[in-house]
């Protein structure tokens, strides 16, 4: 007799929580034999309390009354159209506008549709298509004077170069141990002189010659 993929995957949990399995490591491990099919980290820590209290059964709860008719094509392809609509609605949203239950709408995105919720990647700068096209322009430019030129381009090129320059090299933690008996007393070490300061050195030149180079103060107390 063929096993349900989702009742498959409950069989398992059961036996890693037996064996004392943490239910992060329980996901991890079936993610990676059902892959696009695991069940979600949700379902899968729900699972693991059940059994962890007790449950030994695998298959779904029975229900009395009226079978659960919520999870149909045409509502799954509704929860799709309102996250397609607006990709930072919240389940509760979509439950309200289409009277649905919260659960039957997080078992419709995680189970049916697949969709996970993530923050989104921090960039520092959007750029318009506009500003994309002045950098194409650049780049190109750049590298048909490089193809006319050749080295003669590239020598006419200033690069600058920074580093921190400390005042004086302050003592190390390694550089003041010293070697002791076992009875003899630890040695103190006393505050007695400032963190170190330190100036940024920037330096600037081309590939000929270094012509330019500055100090700029900066203390750190």
């Amino acid at each position: 007799m063929d096993v349900d993929v989702q009742q498959e995957q409950r069989i398992i949990i059961k036996f890693l929580v037996a064996e004392g399995v943490a239910s992060a490591e329980i996901h991890r491990r079936l993610s990676v034999v059902f892959k696009s099919d695991t069940l979600s980290r949700s379902r899968v820590f729900e699972w693991c309390a059940r059994f962890r209290s007790g449950r030994q059964s695998v298959g779904d709860d029975v229900r009395a009354g009226a079978p659960h008719t919520a999870i149909t094509d045409e509502n799954i392809s509704q929860v799709e159209t309102c996250i397609l609509a607006d990709r930072r609605v919240t389940v509760r949203e979509i439950a309200n506008e289409l009277s649905l239950s919260v659960g039957s709408v997080e078992t419709i995105i995680h189970e049916h549709l697949k969709f996970s919720k993530v923050s989104a990647r921090w960039v520092p700068k959007q750029l318009t298509d506009e500003h994309k096209q002045q950098r194409i322009d650049a780049c190109q430019s750049l590298v048909t004077r490089y193809r006319k030129e050749q080295n003669e381009f590239l020598s006419r090129i200033i690069t600058c170069d920074e580093t921190w320059v400390h005042h004086y090299t302050p003592e190390s933690k390694r550089s003041s141990m010293q070697w002791k008996h076992l009875s003899s007393p630890s040695p103190k070490k006393f505050k007695v002189q400032p963190s170190a300061g330190k100036v940024m050195a920037c330096v600037f030149g081309t590939l000929r010659e270094l012509f330019l180079w500055t100090l700029c103060l900066q203390d750190i107390l």
